[in-house]
């Protein structure tokens, strides 16, 4: 018992030296945050993250696709408070999809170009994954998991019959696999179309992204209150709902003159859609 007090002595006084030695302002939030990483680990770390997913997603075989991904992405980035080196990769898988990482790695599906209507809607997306980066959401989560060790040997110090190891599995699977919080999720979205009227295009882009990925859902997204609380992203309804309701009260101001020139973009995807079908031998 002597060593179980001891243990709790010791992992309570190293969280508090943590949380003493960690605090910050969030550059984007203005919120203060426990921080366990500078910007200069945080890239670091993400660098070595990056390295494990091209185990698994291979770059696609065109640098004029990859480019102009990347311009866009660069374009939204610009705006962000937090100025990590973001770097935008696109991948060959087809979904629609995007994830950014720590220090500000971001990987774009090529299922994504093939499924958006317009740049707006393309530039939407990297806005909201930049604003992940912005916000210390990614980075967050590497700090969670971190923060996660040491309560679980606090709860381990303090009880008679210590957690099994198959409950710390599983408690955290559940942090990794819920991701982001749904709060985290409208401040991305938030902060992401922010970004997205700073580059010059219509923060009302916004709507209709998120009404395309509604359409595409098919909005059969189940609104039960455990779906709701620990689903990685919010009903995209909500999120339709919660964009209208950003750009009425004024949080985000209108661009006078938004970007609306579809050319290139139209280009790129014709490109990506050529590119496909000469790869499946059509």
């Amino acid at each position: 018992m002597k060593c179980k007090r001891f243990m709790v002595w010791f992992v309570l006084v190293a969280a508090v030296a943590l949380a003493a030695s960690g605090c910050a302002v969030n550059p984007t939030t203005g919120g203060t945050e426990l921080r366990l990483y500078s910007m200069e680990e945080e890239v670091a770390i993400g660098g070595q993250l990056r390295d494990e997913v091209f185990k698994q997603l291979k770059p696609y075989p065109d640098p004029v696709l990859m480019e102009y991904v990347a311009e866009i992405g660069h374009r939204v980035a610009k705006g962000a408070e937090y100025k990590v080196p973001y770097t935008f990769h696109f991948v060959d898988k087809n979904e629609f999809n995007a994830f950014a990482m720590a220090g500000g790695q971001i990987f774009v599906y090529k299922g994504l170009l093939a499924t958006v209507e317009s740049e707006e809607q393309l530039a939407m997306i990297l806005a909201h994954e930049v604003a992940h980066v912005s916000c210390l959401h990614c980075v967050g989560l590497i700090e969670k998991q971190n923060t996660d060790a040491l309560v679980f040997a606090v709860l381990d110090s303090v009880s008679e019959e210590p957690l099994s190891e198959n409950v710390l599995v599983q408690l955290l699977k559940v942090s990794v696999d819920a991701q982001y919080s749904q709060a985290h999720e409208h401040e991305a979205d938030k902060y992401g179309t922010l970004f997205l009227a700073r580059a010059g295009y219509d923060p009302a882009a916004s709507i209709r992204t998120f009404e395309l990925m509604n359409k595409l859902t098919g909005d059969q997204e189940s609104s039960t209150t455990l779906t709701y609380l620990f689903g990685s992203h919010p009903p995209t309804p909500d999120r339709v709902a919660a964009a209208k309701e950003r750009l009425a009260k004024g949080e985000i101001k209108a661009v006078a003159r938004p970007r609306t020139d579809n050319s290139r973009f139209l280009q790129m995807k014709a490109r990506l859609i050529a590119n496909e079908k000469r790869r499946a031998g059509k």
